[in-house]
């Protein structure tokens, strides 16, 4: 038989002990890693690792995104900083957004005006009733 042809055994579950899930915790806890950092880190497969052993433990994830009522928590945001250079990268694209929106809303200035002139013109040279008059329902 062939190796592409065998069938690949699953994996057992690796088994952490107890040390190792609170080491994790805590470490996850103290540092700015986030949690895939972590996990990538000490190679665990499970994506919901950490949250599970916490919930085992009864700790609170304190930077979670959410908490039950929506409410985006705040402590997260304050343990992650942005780098300088990442925050010159977000200003830099800010500002060309800005420059962006600031073309478009000219273009169409320059167009309501160009369509009002044309309403005008028709207006006066076809005696046309274009725009409806303020005493009409």
């Amino acid at each position: 038989m062939k190796k592409s042809e065998a069938k690949k055994r699953p994996t057992p579950p690796t088994v952490f002990t107890e040390e190792f899930k609170k080491k994790i915790i805590a470490e996850y806890l103290e540092s700015d890693l986030t949690k895939r950092e972590i996990l990538d880190k000490y190679g665990i497969r499970s994506n919901s690792a950490i949250q599970s052993w916490m919930r085992k433990y009864g700790i609170s994830d304190p930077f979670g995104k959410k908490d039950y009522l929506g409410v985006i928590n705040l402590d997260r945001l304050k343990k992650k900083q942005a780098s300088p250079s990442e925050l010159e990268l977000e200003k830099k694209a800010l500002e060309k957004r800005i420059r962006e929106l600031e073309q478009k809303l000219e273009e169409e200035q320059i167009r309501s005006e160009m369509l009002t002139r044309v309403i005008e013109i028709a207006e006066s040279d076809y005696k046309l009733n274009i725009r409806k008059k303020p005493n009409t329902k």
